[in-house]
């Protein structure tokens, strides 16, 4: 069973979440606890990151995490629109 710990600015991105995100990220969490690579592999220049993806109040969301040691570290979560761009450009 993986751990799941949040970055620093993960914690930011999470606490400007809406509360039906909020929700729908933890279920989010308790999945890849189970499995941590059951979310999107990324290729290209994000290879090695993950992507959870989840749904509230009729948007969808996004939340990128890698593997490390079997933990599961969240790197950003947000709004779908322009998560791509925004994460390559924290991943760097």
């Amino acid at each position: 069973m993986a751990k799941t710990f949040f970055s620093p600015t993960a914690e930011k991105d999470f606490r400007r979440l809406p509360p039906s995100a909020k929700n729908a990220l933890q279920n989010c969490i308790a999945g890849l606890n189970n499995n941590p690579y059951a979310g999107k592999p990324l290729h290209g220049p994000l290879r090695g990151f993950f992507v959870c993806r989840f749904n509230a109040g009729g948007a969808s969301y996004r939340a990128a995490y890698e593997v490390i040691d079997s933990n599961v570290i969240i790197l950003m979560i947000g709004n779908r629109d322009d998560f791509y761009k925004k994460f390559n450009r924290r991943a760097k």
